[in-house]
């Protein structure tokens, strides 16, 4: 996986207008040949930190769902599958939080999501930092599964 072209992809679902999550799960799964109209949509709900309660950030909940798309099992028996997720999960987590200060969503972009008021007047400064999250994170996510 190249570092850029995922970074630029996932950058770019997010100037169109979707999610941090969205944009992570969309930018990797086309990198990984595997893609699917329900992807969007299990990362709608993560935005904004989950729901806008600006809880773990939507661009760090978005590499979770890539890391089981890639990693992850589709039976209950296949517990090496599991296990390996979980410990490039960690891997993401750690690496994510050591990168931007936190996980969450409040604590790197500084609004609450949910005071529209608030929101509305941070919205522009919002999005860029946002925007550089998603850049970011994806290149150490694509370095990160590149290691594992």
């Amino acid at each position: 996986m190249d570092q850029d072209k995922v970074a630029k992809e996932a950058v770019a679902y997010f100037g169109s207008g979707y999610n941090c999550s969205e944009s992570m799960l969309l930018a990797f799964s086309k990198a990984m040949g595997v893609v699917c109209p329900a992807f969007p949509m299990v990362a709608t709900a993560f935005g904004g930190g989950i729901g806008r309660l600006c809880q773990e950030c939507g661009a760090l909940t978005g590499g979770i769902l890539a890391i089981g798309l890639m990693y992850g099992r589709s039976k209950a028996n296949e517990t090496e599958k599991r296990d390996r997720s979980y410990a490039v999960a960690r891997a993401w987590y750690k690496e994510f939080q050591k990168r931007f200060s936190s996980v969450k969503c409040i604590e790197i972009q500084g609004t609450d999501l949910l005071n529209e008021e608030e929101a509305q007047k941070t919205a522009k400064e919002r999005h860029a930092l946002c925007d550089k999250v998603v850049g970011e994170g994806a290149r150490i996510l694509v370095r990160l599964l590149s290691e594992k």
